[in-house]
C-alpha cells in the first residue's frame, strides 16, 4: 500500500469504495486522498508507468475522480487536487483484445466456445460506454457546481 504504482492505487480505491459502503465515509475519503496522490505522483512521472499499465491507469484515475466527486458532493471535505490533472488524463479505451477477436460481426460463430467470446466481448463494449456516459456526465456536473459555488464571479451559460 506505500507504492506509488497503478496496482497499488487500484488496491487502495477499492478499500475505499469498501469502507464507503460500510458508512464509513470519513476513513473512505482518507483512503481516496490517498489514491489521488499515488496517482499524481504516477501522472507527474508518466514514465514510471509500465506500457501494460497505462490503460489501468487511466481507469483508476477516472474511478478515483468520479469517486471523489460523489464524496465531496455530499460531504464538505478537502479536494485532492486530483481534478486538476483531468485535462491531462486521456479517456479510458479499452483494454487490448486478442488478435483472433478481431473481425466479429453479429451472428458469426455460433458454437458454443466462440459465442461465448463473442459475448464478452459486446459486453465489455457496453462497459466502456457506460464508463464514458458517466465520466461525461461528472465532469458535467463538477463545471456546474463550480459555477454555482464560486464565490467571486457571476454564473454566465459561458462560464459553463
Amino acid at each position: 500500500m506505500i507504492r506509488n504504482s497503478v496496482l497499488a492505487a487500484q488496491c487502495v480505491i477499492l478499500a475505499s469504495a469498501y469502507l464507503y459502503y460500510l458508512a464509513r465515509p470519513l476513513e473512505a475519503w482518507t483512503l481516496l486522498s490517498n489514491t489521488s496522490l499515488k496517482l499524481q505522483v504516477l501522472v507527474g512521472k508518466h514514465s514510471l508507468v509500465p506500457i501494460q499499465w497505462k490503460e489501468l491507469g487511466t481507469r483508476v484515475y477516472w474511478n478515483t475522480l468520479l469517486f471523489e466527486s460523489d464524496l465531496l458532493a455530499e460531504l464538505d471535505l478537502l479536494h485532492s487536487g486530483i481534478v486538476l490533472f483531468e485535462e491531462l488524463i486521456k479517456l479510458p479505451r479499452g483494454f487490448e483484445q486478442d488478435d483472433d477477436d478481431e473481425g466479429w460481426e453479429d451472428g458469426e460463430g455460433l458454437n458454443l466456445h466462440t459465442g461465448d467470446k463473442h459475448i464478452s466481448m459486446v459486453v465489455s463494449r457496453d462497459e466502456l460506454w457506460h464508463f464514458l456516459a458517466e465520466i461525461a456526465l461528472r465532469r458535467l456536473l463538477n463545471r456546474v457546481s463550480h459555477g454555482v459555488y464560486q464565490k467571486d464571479s457571476t454564473l454566465t451559460l459561458a462560464s459553463l
